[in-house]
């Protein structure tokens, strides 16, 4: 009898033209709804060059280290090369007066002080720089999301590039003076060769001496032999007098740079530690019920940049410290850098909290961020009375290479003229008479004592230290350092499951809306009760189920191959994505005809509420996690969950546990309310004959 009534219809089908029009219809109209919905939303973010934000640029630039610049310029070129949004560049009065008529989505104005404020971290009375920022939020609900990204950026390219211009200078201090070692690298080694030599030569001298009065000739050959070599050393005497000179300096230079880096480095600190005050305010307010699903969405993107930029800017003062102990040979800042890792090691763990956007891991942000207040504040507290006393440590340490070098050049330089005195003093003598060479004999042992100190120092400089690589540490390519210490984390995304467009990616969710709107136009349509004698009720279900079903899986092809042939969406595998199509149309079909056969239109009107909690339960839009706790409880036991996760896994890629699981899901509320039809269709039958002849009697609502 299920058969019979089942080749009834199909015959009533193919013989009257009128209702095969209207099957033809039924069939198309669910692939319309979702191919429309798909191709509007196919790649809305590769387009947001349409948005309009206006920038506005008074900043009138400042001066860092005799040095001009201009960071409200360097913004402005930077974005005339971007063209991610519609950046229109004009004046402040233009600017608002446009975002305030809707013509701009929002307006940034970078203030006429805005260079000088940034510069002030260098002096006793910092002052932050602020951009202000207007959007017109009654334009639309999204786009506002979109510009406060782009202004957000703008912030943090701001400090990047302020950081890159602070740490050139000092780079710039240490290569300057590494080329100028370098350049007068010949001279030290000339000084060494000579004094080397004049030691070697001293044997000769003294054997000259003892038989001088035997042989004057000979004795006055010898010394005229050694005095040969003053001419050279007054001219070497004048270009260590020179090199002195360029390694005071260079002293100098390193102080001032450490001046410099000092009260920058404190300011970062205070930044920072206000910036943690707000991210565990934020986090407060991710714990508050009252806030909105929107406006968490909101707080956690904020979270992620800004722990993003507090991890960079921590990694950056991290390394300062580790480069200054590097250069300085001892471990006098590795307390503070031990702090540091640690404050690094918890924003890498929120960043992975943020990123899986639990609504239960607000908690533990929270004290992931307390702990980093708290170290932040003991940094901050034990900046005047200990790191910044270890800082000018370690750079005085890191000096010390030079110092030595400094220091024996001094010694040596300081013995030369003694040594051309000795020298003239014993010619002359030798020159008068015989008898003087006795007082120059006199004169030898200091002579000697004098050479060999300054030749001993250079071997002990030389055993401990080398010329040639302080010079390497020094001299660096600026650039490549100051670009590490303006971005020194770089991020690297490995997608799982790639999936090439954002109308790809909805196809899930449109695909599985259109196949639940096409059970509801089969329903609206087609009757599903009608009166076939001698035939019982859970027959009559079963039968004319199977017209619906059919016709189901109709729209099920004709949307899953269209979205494939048609719009070409990216489908990892299409048979799956078929398949899970017609699945999901079988159980949705079901489901609809079994609410109306069982209770009529009311069950017409259950139909579409339970579209309505679907929509917005099954987390096919946003994640499931950041809406209202009411959506997240009833989410496990919506079909639209199910039906869109074996959706996503045919469109993104399968793992077969999830696509099984999901299935068998499915295949359960199938066989629910398959029994729950034939077991209750003949008892709420006859119950609901009263009810049904009471609509009717009102002549406003059909039973």
């Amino acid at each position: 009898m299920v058969w019979k009534i089942f080749k009834d219809d199909i015959k009533s089908v193919f013989v009257n033209w009128a209702a095969l029009i209207v099957i033809v219809g039924v069939l198309v109209l669910p692939s319309l709804y979702a191919w429309f919905n798909i191709e509007s939303s196919w790649d809305p973010y590769s387009n947001t060059k349409g948005i309009s934000i206006g920038i506005a640029n008074n900043d009138r630039g400042a001066y860092l280290n005799g040095k001009h610049i201009n960071l409200g310029e360097k913004v402005v070129q930077s974005l005339k090369k971007n063209h991610a949004l519609g950046w229109q560049f004009t004046s402040e009065k233009d600017a608002k007066s446009r975002t305030e008529n809707g013509e701009y989505y929002a307006c940034i104005i970078i203030p006429s002080n805005f260079s000088s404020r940034m510069t002030s971290v260098l002096t006793d009375l910092p002052d932050k720089p602020v951009i202000q920022y207007y959007v017109n939020e009654k334009i639309n609900a999204v786009a506002p999301k979109m510009t406060f990204k782009g202004a957000s950026g703008i912030a943090e390219q701001v400090s990047r590039e302020f950081e890159r211009t602070a740490s050139t200078i000092l780079f710039s201090v240490f290569n300057d003076l590494g080329n100028e070692l370098k350049r007068d690298l010949p001279i030290i080694q000339h000084v060494k060769q000579m004094v080397f030599w004049l030691e070697g030569e001293l044997p000769h001298i003294q054997y000259a001496a003892s038989i001088a009065e035997k042989d004057t000739v000979k004795a006055r050959q010898m010394i005229y032999t050694v005095s040969a070599g003053l001419e050279e050393l007054s001219q070497i005497n004048l270009a260590g007098v020179n090199l002195n000179h360029a390694a005071a300096d260079y002293l100098g230079t390193v102080k001032r740079a450490v001046d410099l880096i000092k009260p920058q480095f404190k300011e970062s600190l205070k930044i920072l530690s206000a910036n943690s005050d707000g991210l565990s305010y934020k986090y407060g307010k991710m714990q508050d019920q009252s806030v909105s699903s929107e406006d968490k969405q909101e707080i956690i993107q904020s979270a992620e940049s800004l722990t993003k930029a507090q991890s960079n800017q921590i990694s950056a003062l991290k390394n300062i410290l580790e480069q200054l102990n590097s250069r300085s040979g001892g471990q006098n800042l590795s307390p503070f850098i031990i702090r540091l890792d640690s404050i690094i090691s918890n924003y890498h763990n929120q960043a992975q909290l943020l990123v899986a956007s639990k609504a239960g891991d607000a908690n533990e942000l929270k004290r992931l961020e307390t702990q980093n207040g708290q170290l932040l504040f003991s940094l901050l507290s034990d900046f005047d009375k200990a790191l910044s006393p270890e800082i000018t440590i370690a750079s005085r340490n890191a000096k010390i290479h030079a110092d030595q070098l400094r220091k024996t050049i001094d010694e040596q330089l300081s013995a030369i003229p003694e040594t051309q005195d000795l020298l003239r003093k014993s010619i002359k003598a030798a020159a008068t008479s015989v008898k003087d060479i006795k007082q120059f004999q006199m004169q030898l042992p200091s002579i000697e004592q004098n050479i060999r100190n300054m030749a001993n120092r250079i071997r002990e400089f030389e055993k401990n230290n080398d010329v040639n690589q302080i010079i390497g540490l020094l001299i660096n390519d600026v650039k490549k350092e100051s670009d590490f210490f303006a971005q020194p984390v770089l991020l690297k995304e490995h997608k799982m499951f790639p999936i090439p467009n954002y109308g790809s990616a909805m196809t899930p969710f449109y695909t599985t809306l259109s196949l639940w709107v096409g059970g509801l136009l089969l329903v609206s349509i087609l009757a599903v009760d009608t009166e076939v004698p001698g035939v019982k009720q859970y027959q009559l279900y079963a039968g004319r189920f199977m017209t619906f079903w059919i016709l189901g899986l109709g729209q099920s092809l004709i949307v899953t191959t269209g979205n494939i042939l048609f719009l070409h969406i990216y489908a990892s595998d299409p048979w799956l994505f078929i398949w899970s199509g017609m699945i999901i149309s079988s159980v949705f079909v079901l489901i609809v005809y079994t609410l109306v056969s069982l209770f009529g239109n009311i069950g017409k009107a259950l139909s579409v509420i339970l579209l309505v909690l679907q929509i917005s339960g099954s987390g096919g839009t946003f994640p499931i996690q950041v809406t209202p706790m009411f959506f997240q409880k009833i989410n496990p036991f919506l079909p639209f969950t199910y039906a869109i996760g074996l959706m996503r896994e045919a469109v993104g890629g399968s793992v077969w546990r999830t696509v099984f699981l999901d299935c068998a899901i499915l295949i359960l509320i199938f066989f629910m309310f398959a029994a729950a039809g034939a077991l209750l269709k003949r008892p709420l039958q006859k119950m609901g004959q009263s009810f049904k002849r009471k609509l009717k009697k009102s002549r406003l609502i059909e039973h």
